[in-house]
């Protein structure tokens, strides 16, 4: 399944940066925004803003999601 995209949240959860509990807690605060017309953040801002993950932790994330391709 290595082909397949990945969410954030879901490597968040690989990476054991969250637990389950957190990263509902987070996707339902995203959800329930977009519902009643908020502007929508991402999940790793909303998890920052909860404390439940550091800017270092968003970054390794987003590294694995985004990769830079190393130069030859």
């Amino acid at each position: 399944m290595k082909d397949r995209y990945k969410f954030f949240g879901e490597v968040a959860l690989e990476k054991k940066f969250v637990t389950p509990d957190q990263l509902y807690e987070a996707l339902t605060l995203q959800a329930r925004a977009k519902v009643e017309g908020r502007d929508e953040k991402l999940l790793g801002q909303i998890l920052l803003e909860l404390g439940h993950m550091n800017e270092d932790q968003v970054r390794q994330v987003l590294d694995v999601l985004y990769p830079v391709p190393e130069e030859v």
